[in-house]
């Protein structure tokens, strides 16, 4: 078990250890004397921002996809996944460490706090803290859950904070049982510095876990993953990552069941201009499957985190409660992207139909009449999924392929017809590759052709296959007509 290298850790003084945790299950310090003991030992021991709060920095580690650490016979240690040998044996725990189960009320100890901080209920901006006050705002949603096998999330890496340099941590995850295993994007001191890293954390035995960091950058698409490996009467084997990121994955090795879902976006400053400058992130294609049987068809989500937290009047908002293809959406700063798209800036153009799928050039093609089809966001990310905006007068915009600069997104043959398709082709300027821009709310567009002013641009069939064409077709308002712009 390889101690966490602080320089990725946001470490505070001591005046800060009173800071508050708001994604939570229930966050009451049940004994006061054990409580006393915990902040004797935080006396002698820094404190470091983690997805769970402050915590001691002697209690947060790093453990690598090749180990795992699991309580055997009252002691912790870390075994190797492949052969179970035993790497290191830390010691008999305490009887309190032992038995803890959840990771927000055995946090609170450290910091002293009977009652966990909540979320705002009012709009805040950059003069929130010469109050002084420490009431974060933190969005949460959980709902039961048993029998699980998987649980996973997709969501968009955000933009960065309109104060680009800002390091005020933000946490944004999904997970099971109150939190206690979260896949986690994280921005600011604890990813490191004022970019983007993800990393898988969990909580056992009183300590607090997390795999390798991985860098990454707005508009990357994220899974989150939880996946039951076995149980043998004893112990729990769980494993989290994040697809395609192998090497940030953790083995979970725990001796009670994982129950209950959780999605959360948690930020430790109360400057707006410090959040994601969009308007809100997507957290979709929730999907739940269970170890034998049929998942219920919905989830009862039950939402915390105040009624109103952003100047848009919105924090949480339930799309879908479907446990095949759900939706929740996490509002940030309330910086509507619907004030305009920026000329000259290069976007992923993001299908309302997954949120998660984006136009495509096919294969990466460079040669005239190459065709535009709808193909899930590729992680790195690649330029014929890259488009560069910019606006020609009168309202309408030139799409073109960054892998193809010359081209320019065009309707084939200029036509008007529904199902005619979308290619690529030399920019001419002609009617067919103007585009009309509009905001149709929720941080979508509706994009028109000047060939064909009552048709828009559409996925074929609202479908979200790799491959689906796509084309115009007469204005409806569908989600297959709806794209979000995501500045690159």
């Amino acid at each position: 078990m390889k101690k966490n290298n602080f320089t990725r850790l946001a470490a505070t003084t001591m005046g800060l250890a009173s800071v508050m945790l708001s994604c939570k299950k229930d966050q009451t310090v049940a004994n006061e004397s054990a409580a006393k003991t915990v902040m004797q030992t935080v006396k002698s021991d820094s404190m470091v921002l983690t997805p769970y709060g402050m915590i001691p920095s002697s209690r947060v580690f790093e453990v690598d996809n090749n180990a795992t650490v699991k309580i055997v016979n009252g002691h912790l240690q870390k075994l190797q996944v492949s052969t179970g040998k035993v790497l290191q044996d830390f010691g008999q725990l305490s009887e309190e460490a032992l038995h803890a189960t959840n990771p927000y009320a055995y946090a609170a100890r450290f910091s002293g706090a009977a009652n966990a901080r909540k979320a705002s209920t009012t709009a805040v901006n950059s003069s929130a803290l010469a109050s002084g006050g420490t009431n974060y705002p933190g969005y949460t949603v959980q709902a039961a859950a048993s029998n699980i096998k998987s649980f996973s999330t997709k969501w968009i890496v955000p933009d960065v904070p309109q104060e680009s340099t800002s390091t005020a941590t933000t946490f944004l995850w999904n997970g099971i049982d109150g939190g206690a295993l979260q896949p986690v994007l994280m921005w600011g001191g604890t990813a490191g510095g004022a970019f983007y890293a993800i990393a898988n954390w969990y909580f056992l035995g009183g300590n607090y876990f997390h795999g390798q960091y991985v860098n990454v950058s707005p508009g990357t698409q994220l899974q989150g993953v939880i996946t039951y490996i076995s149980y043998d009467g004893t112990n729990w084997v769980y494993k989290e990552s994040f697809t395609g990121y192998p090497a940030a994955d953790v083995t979970v090795t725990r001796p009670t069941e994982a129950t209950g879902v959780i999605e959360c976006w948690e930020a430790y400053t109360n400057i707006v201009t410090q959040w994601p400058k969009n308007l809100y992130t997507a957290m979709n294609n929730i999907n739940l499957t269970v170890r034998s049987g049929t998942p219920p068809a919905t989830f009862n989500w039950s939402v915390s985190g105040g009624a109103i937290t952003t100047p848009s009047g919105n924090n949480t908002v339930i799309v879908s409660n479907s446990t095949s293809n759900g939706e929740i959406d996490f509002y940030f700063d309330g910086s509507n992207p619907s004030t305009g798209i920026v000329s000259g800036a290069t976007y992923k153009i993001v299908s309302a139909t997954n949120n998660s799928s984006v136009l495509d050039v096919t294969g990466g093609g460079t040669t005239d009449g190459t065709k535009v089809e709808l193909w899930s966001n590729n992680s790195p990310t690649s330029t014929n999924q890259e488009w560069v905006v910019t606006s020609i007068g009168n309202g309408y915009y030139k799409v073109q392929p960054l892998n193809a600069p010359s081209k320019a997104l065009d309707v084939s043959g200029g036509g008007s017809a529904d199902g005619t398709q979308i290619d690529i082709l030399t920019y001419s300027g002609s009617s067919a590759q103007q585009w009309n821009i509009t905001s149709v709310g929720g941080g979508y567009y509706n994009l028109t052709p000047a060939c064909a002013t009552s048709s828009s641009l559409d996925i074929y069939s609202n479908n979200t296959a790799n491959g689906t064409k796509v084309e115009i077709w007469g204005s409806n308002g569908s989600n297959a007509q709806k794209f979000k712009f995501v500045m690159q």
